[in-house]
């Protein structure tokens, strides 16, 4: 047994079940193997030991003995051994059998340490196990059936690809398997169902008559939890299948209590986060009457939080009924009561959950927004209408221009004509014509000048002025 198990590191041994005893209490180790005849204490009684001790009755044991008795094989199995191997022992077969009862304990370790950690109590679930038949021989399904109908319900498959189909419908929490059939054989449904993260953890039991020493080390290195001949002894079977059958519920349960833990955990910082957002939220039930809402959402609605709660959607949101469907889809306007005569504008999204048994919405005050918008479009408007001003006197200058600088320009020629000089009396009123036409070219300049101010292409120098000598 030494040399057979010297891959494994820590190995410890007992001449006796009473010494034996003392060391898995002081040691705790990861799996027992016992032989049945031991001085004094023998190791079926090794095994009540174990089971009446609530630190240790989940220890594996695995009882190798030169017993072959059927009755001997069901007694340690019905006492909590999780194996029984009869010696000689093969060494090949023997270590798969450890190394995968070694998989198992290490997981059922993981998922206990976790759910201790959290002070969690398993959650044990009341539905009957399901078990996954699987042989292309009706005759030996039909004998499975009658053996295990009553550790829970029974479903079969004649195939492999039948039967990986329908693993996802039934959900098992076992599988049995023949090593050949049509098609996918037992391998590699096995190999296939390890490596889906859901089939995992589900164990898988080989029932075959192909029972030779490399298929089930084959089956084992799988992944399979067990590998039995047939022709199958009834008790035996059911005592293994059983005992697989309260591991796994034993891990499901505390898998249970770990998830539930963290839903809950979940949820109360969803509901924190849900308390303090800054959005409105609102939850309504089926019925549309209001399940939850948040002081933001009361503060927003105008309302006492703990008049919310129970109120009809419609009478919280008179108006909102037509917008549902929308709001489902895109987020929609609606005005509230609020502080102004002109209510309060918010914006509302709104979902379902899958079921339609939840309708949340989620408000926010748009007010803010709503006047920065209308000053960017007022600011717009005014934009728009000082570019069109300043085009306007562009226009205007240079349509202007061209005239009074005819003017100017003729009153020139004609004032200093010296082969035709004009009476004192049309110079005069030639002088006047100037200086209207001058006055006209200084207001268009200043109208320019003043419209390149406002877009801001012109900048002026403050400083001291003659107010005097400017009205003069």
């Amino acid at each position: 047994m030494r040399g057979m198990l010297s891959d494994f590191r820590q190995l410890t041994f007992a001449r006796s079940g009473a010494e034996a005893l003392r060391q898995i209490r002081a040691s705790r180790p990861d799996l027992v193997i016992v032989d049945v005849n031991m001085p004094g204490m023998s190791g079926l009684q090794l095994c009540d030991q174990l089971q009446a001790d609530p630190a240790l009755k989940d220890m594996p044991v695995i009882v190798a003995t030169a017993d072959p008795l059927t009755s001997v094989e069901s007694a340690a199995l019905q006492r909590g051994a999780v194996d029984f191997v009869t010696k000689p022992l093969v060494p090949e077969t023997f270590i798969a059998r450890v190394r995968s009862h070694l998989r198992a304990r290490e997981l059922a370790d993981r998922v206990h340490q976790s759910v201790a950690g959290s002070q969690l109590a398993s959650a044990p679930s009341q539905a009957p196990a399901r078990l996954l038949i699987v042989d292309d021989d009706v005759g030996a399904i039909t004998l499975l059936q009658r053996t295990l109908s009553d550790l829970g319900s029974i479903h079969y498959a004649t195939t492999g690809a039948e039967a990986l189909r329908l693993s996802h419908e039934v959900r098992p929490d076992l599988v049995m398997l023949d090593v050949h059939m049509p098609g996918l054989d037992g391998f590699a449904v096995c190999a296939a169902l390890k490596a889906q993260q859901e089939f995992k953890h589900v164990p898988v039991v080989f029932v075959t008559r192909f029972s030779d020493a490399a298929n089930e080390q084959r089956a084992l290195d799988l992944g399979a939890a067990d590998f039995v001949r047939k022709p199958i002894e009834s008790s035996v079977l059911r005592a293994r299948v059983r005992n697989l059958l309260a591991l796994k519920a034993r891990i499901d349960g505390e898998l249970r209590a770990l998830s539930e833990h963290w839903r809950r955990l979940a949820d109360a910082r969803v509901a924190d986060v849900v308390r303090t957002a800054g959005d409105g939220v609102v939850s309504c039930d089926a019925s549309e009457h209001v399940l939850l809402a948040n002081a933001a959402a009361a503060l927003l609605l105008g309302k006492p939080g703990e008049s919310l709660v129970g109120m009809a959607l419609n009478e919280l949101l008179p108006n909102f009924a037509p917008l549902l469907e929308l709001a489902l889809a895109m987020p929609v306007r609606l005005t509230a009561p609020g502080p102004s005569d002109r209510g309060r504008p918010l914006e509302i999204r709104a979902s379902r959950s899958e079921d339609w048994l939840l309708l949340t919405l989620v408000m926010r005050d748009i007010s803010e927004r709503e006047q920065l918008e209308t000053e960017q479009r007022a600011r717009a408007v005014a934009e728009a209408a000082a570019q069109a001003k300043s085009r306007l006197l562009a226009f205007v200058n240079h349509e202007m221009g061209a005239p009074l600088n005819a003017v100017l320009g003729f009153s020139e020629v004609m004032r200093g004509d010296d082969l035709n000089p004009l009476p004192s009396a049309q110079l005069a009123r030639l002088g006047r014509i100037v200086e209207g036409a001058q006055q006209a070219q200084y207001l268009m300049a200043d109208l320019m000048d003043w419209s390149r101010h406002e877009a801001g292409k012109l900048s002026v120098d403050l400083g001291p002025v003659d107010a005097q000598a400017c009205l003069r």
